[in-house]
């Protein structure tokens, strides 16, 4: 150990990190971890107390793993208000690992007392790591508009069902930024309970929360009725807000029923969808991945601009169906441009190109050889390209 002390005090840290590394790992495997860990925990400490971030990284991954020994420093440091910012920063960080009643009461002491956003923060990322020992200290600080806020993040961090019923409670807060937290955390709990929640959110006033609301609606599909999906998310496809109107066509590509493709196609069609929008709307016909879906781009296509129409060749080539493969072969060979001449037709052909190379459509070698001798660079490389990867399959 002393050649370790020494290394700190000649400020060696990462020396020193690695040494006490090494010891620590030869005391496990000579199980004398109890004997040599009161003389290892502080010179971990003086590294983290004197170390430079990178080092106080470092040796805190080597603390957090030296047991209950560490404990009372750690929360020396944390509660000390006279010491530098990030050194309590890193002991709060450590606590997580140690669920202790103390170690909970320190860090929400903190979050609720220090003017500190950066120590505030690690209490609530700590407690959440914390997780179910954490909730009872947790669920009383929403009564408080102080402490509202930081509550709300550390729980909707908890992957707990308890934490359900008191993100509920939060949902008609005044602060937008506690119900968007909160309704993006009640998405990732399949509970029939949080439906109305979700339904309220689509109509919220703030932006950030309808986009978490209809998010939600889509990964809710699995144990929520399809219709009523589609009822909350249809609205949304003329929001007032863009992305919560992309978001929810992104979600009605969740629920997979031909249903939404309708509603997706009747919208895409509209003279006043705005292009960013429509877009989004061709790329959800395709994650759907159904032959009415595909019937829709194929529609598409022939009504959509130049730059759409390379985005629908390429959405297509993305298409893992197998069921679907042959029909979107013979979609893609309709589309193939009689002359390589213009800018448009050979983009439209290096798009065709690529779209072929994914699906490793084999009788599209014809034509990628012909493009492969191309004297356009762009188009050359990618049907040489795609022809090694159509070969590979034919080889196989």
């Amino acid at each position: 150990m002393q050649s370790i002390e020494t290394l700190i005090d000649q400020g060696q840290f990462p020396l020193a990190n690695q040494a006490l590394q090494d010891h620590y790992a030869q005391a496990c495997a000579t199980n004398t971890t109890a004997m040599v860990l009161a003389e290892m925990i502080p010179l971990g400490l003086r590294i983290l107390e004197d170390g430079e971030f990178e080092d106080r990284w470092a040796v805190s991954k080597l603390l957090s793993q030296w047991g209950n020994g560490v404990i009372g420093p750690l929360l020396k440091v944390w509660r000390n208000e006279g010491l530098e910012t990030e050194h309590r920063w890193f002991a709060g960080r450590l606590l997580a690992h140690f669920p202790q009643a103390d170690t909970i009461a320190a860090l929400v002491q903190v979050l609720t007392t220090s003017d500190s956003e950066e120590l505030t923060a690690i209490a609530a990322q700590s407690l959440a790591q914390i997780g179910q020992p954490a909730l009872e200290a947790l669920i009383p600080l929403l009564a408080e508009p102080e402490t509202r806020r930081l509550a709300t993040k550390a729980l909707a961090q908890i992957p707990s069902r308890a934490v359900i019923e008191p993100l509920l409670a939060v949902m008609q807060d005044a602060d937008e930024t506690i119900r968007t937290w909160a309704i993006s955390a009640l998405a990732n709990f399949a509970d029939a309970s949080i439906l109305p929640a979700l339904q309220a959110a689509c109509t919220d006033l703030s932006p950030r929360v309808r986009q978490e609301a209809v998010t939600a609606l889509g990964n809710a599909s699995h144990f929520i009725e399809a219709n009523e999906v589609i009822a909350q998310l249809q609205p949304r496809l003329f929001d007032l807000n863009l992305e919560v109107c992309q978001r929810a066509a992104i979600a009605l590509s969740r629920v997979k029923t031909d249903q939404c493709a309708t509603v997706l196609w009747s919208v895409w069609r509209s003279p006043t969808t705005p292009s960013a929008l429509g877009l989004t709307i061709l790329q959800s016909l395709a994650w759907l991945e159904s032959p009415l879906a595909l019937h829709y781009l194929h529609q598409a296509f022939a009504q959509a601009p130049d730059p759409e129409k390379l985005e629908i060749i390429q959405l297509l080539g993305r298409i893992q169906s197998p069921e679907l493969a042959p029909e979107i072969e013979k979609i893609l060979e309709q589309w193939i441009p009689a002359k390589t001449q213009r800018d448009s037709d050979i983009a439209l052909a290096t798009k065709l190109a690529y779209s072929w190379g994914k699906l490793q459509q084999v009788s599209a070698i014809p034509q990628l050889r012909l493009w492969a001798t191309h004297s356009q660079p762009g188009l050359r490389l990618q049907a040489i390209a795609a022809l090694k990867q159509c070969m590979a399959l034919q080889k196989v």
